[in-house]
């Protein structure tokens, strides 16, 4: 049991130091919810009883729990950027089957992420304040502006249209992908009473194979 001292100390951070630790519990205290549980379990109620400290104290860094998973959801974005940044800098040139190598490694890593925006990024982004959803948008709009640098990168041959139209596919395609790979066992067992032939989809043949048909005019 967390003793009282230390719901104490999380309600009275102060320091910047102390702030970003009391944020990193509440964050991910809503992830390990979410990951258990489901999206409709997040609430601050049951964030607060995750990390014992009281609701008020949460309310003084999120005021819903759209704008907890909405900062998971940022924090997803920052880590993949990272993650190709270390993987792409590396690299003054990649073939077209190594590009869409790389990035389906790095999406491996992102199904967080892509669970989230394919299943409920509307509810998150209506459930946050505009300041916050700006500074989500913001972080958004830095990792596709390092997307775009590295195309033009490894591919200086394309035209500024079709890298474009390749960004645009890449966005859709990240979005959707997730429910074609990830199924609940309810779903599995009514496609199999169906008569439906189920198959474990192959997240990486799926998502190798698909990239490279959106990167068709990269060159």
């Amino acid at each position: 049991m967390i003793s009282r001292r230390k719901i104490m100390d999380f309600q009275r951070a102060r320091t910047k130091e102390q702030v970003e630790t009391r944020v990193e519990e509440i964050v991910q205290a809503c992830k390990s919810i979410y990951e258990e549980q489901g999206y409709d379990a997040v609430n601050i109620k049951t964030v607060s009883e995750k990390i014992s400290c009281t609701r008020p104290a949460i309310y003084k860094y999120f005021k819903t729990k759209e704008e907890i998973m909405m900062e998971l959801l940022k924090r997803e974005y920052l880590s993949w950027k990272e993650e190709l940044e270390m993987l792409f800098s590396k690299k003054e040139r990649l073939s077209k089957e190594e590009y869409c190598l790389y990035l389906t490694k790095s999406m491996s890593h992102r199904l967080l992420l892509m669970d989230l925006m394919s299943n409920h990024l509307d509810s998150i982004e209506n459930g946050t304040r505009l300041e916050r959803l700006i500074e989500f948008k913001k972080n958004v709009a830095l990792f596709f502006e390092m997307f775009r640098q590295y195309l033009e990168l490894f591919f200086p041959n394309t035209s500024l249209e079709k890298r474009k139209i390749f960004e645009k596919s890449f966005i859709v395609f990240l979005h959707g992908l997730y429910p074609s790979i990830k199924h609940s066992p309810k779903q599995i067992e009514a496609m199999l009473q169906a008569g439906m032939n189920y198959q474990e989809p192959d997240f990486m043949k799926i998502c190798q194979n698909g990239l490279f048909l959106l990167a068709s005019d990269l060159k």
